[in-house]
């Protein structure tokens, strides 16, 4: 299910990027995490960020919980200093 989300969410934000789409691919990523399926966590949660960057000013919000998701996904140990950038 998670992937099918992960595919279904992917072609959304290939017509357009939202606050919506990025949320969602980033509770994708968090269930990929929460099941220790690392590699994917880290893979979505980095695609939810990278799109959050293109939201306007105004979904800050939005683009610093993708931040953090992504940062907790990375302070596994994969790559603890840009776990730190993102949080700080």
């Amino acid at each position: 299910l998670l992937r099918r989300a992960e595919e279904l969410l992917t072609r959304r934000a290939a017509l357009a990027v939202d606050q919506n789409v990025v949320e969602a691919l980033a509770e994708v990523g968090f269930q990929y995490w929460s099941q220790d399926e690392d590699d994917n966590a880290r893979r979505v949660l980095t695609q939810a960020y990278e799109l959050s960057r293109q939201l306007p000013a105004s979904a800050a919000s939005t683009r610093a919980k993708a931040g953090c998701s992504l940062a907790s996904a990375l302070a596994r140990g994969v790559d603890i200093p840009r776990a730190r950038r993102l949080i700080a």
